[in-house]
C-alpha cells in the first residue's frame, strides 16, 4: 500500500511537471483562445443554420476521446450526430443566448470551452420552445485546423 501511495504521488508530480512545461507566453493564448473561439462560433452557426453535417465535420473522432449527451456517453460522435439530425428534423429555427463562456488553453494544441446558455426553438409546426444548455468542448488542433475531440451537452434542471 505504501508503494502504491509512492507510485501515485510520483505519478502526479510528473504529470504536473508535464503541463508545467507547456508554459506559452500571454500572446500565444490569446492567439489560441481567438482561433478556438472562431472554431467555436463556426459550430455555433452550424447549429443555427440546422445544418448537422457541417457540426460533423468540426469533430475528431481519432482519440476516442467519447460524447456525452444528457447523460449518456457514447464511444463515437456518429449516434450523437443522428440524435442531433433527428432533432434538427422538425425546427424551422434555433437560436443559442450564451450567457456564459470560457475558453481555457492546455497547450499549444489543446484548449476546452465550457458554455452554458439557452436555445430558443421554434417547430416546423410553429410551436416555440426554449431550453437551457450547458456544453463543455475539448478542441485539439489538427494541421490548421481546430476539432472537438470530446463534448459533454447537457440540458440542466
Amino acid at each position: 500500500m505504501k508503494y502504491k501511495f509512492l507510485f501515485i504521488k510520483l505519478f502526479l508530480l510528473a504529470s504536473f511537471i508535464s503541463v508545467s512545461a507547456q508554459q506559452l507566453s500571454e500572446k500565444k493564448q490569446s492567439r489560441i483562445i481567438a482561433e478556438v473561439e472562431a472554431a467555436f462560433q463556426d459550430n455555433l452557426k452550424a447549429g443555427q443554420n440546422l445544418d448537422a453535417d457541417k457540426l460533423s465535420e468540426s469533430v475528431d473522432d481519432s482519440p476516442g476521446a467519447g460524447h456525452i449527451l444528457n447523460g449518456v456517453f457514447f464511444t463515437s460522435f456518429d449516434p450523437v450526430l443522428q440524435q442531433t439530425r433527428s432533432n434538427m428534423q422538425g425546427l424551422k429555427s434555433l437560436q443559442y443566448e450564451i450567457k456564459n463562456k470560457r475558453i481555457t488553453v492546455l497547450s499549444k494544441n489543446t484548449a476546452v470551452a465550457a458554455v452554458s446558455g439557452k436555445a430558443v426553438a421554434e417547430s416546423t409546426s410553429g410551436q416555440k420552445f426554449t431550453n437551457s444548455f450547458a456544453w463543455t468542448f475539448v478542441y485539439r488542433k489538427t494541421g490548421d485546423q481546430w476539432k472537438v475531440i470530446h463534448s459533454h451537452q447537457s440540458v440542466p434542471r
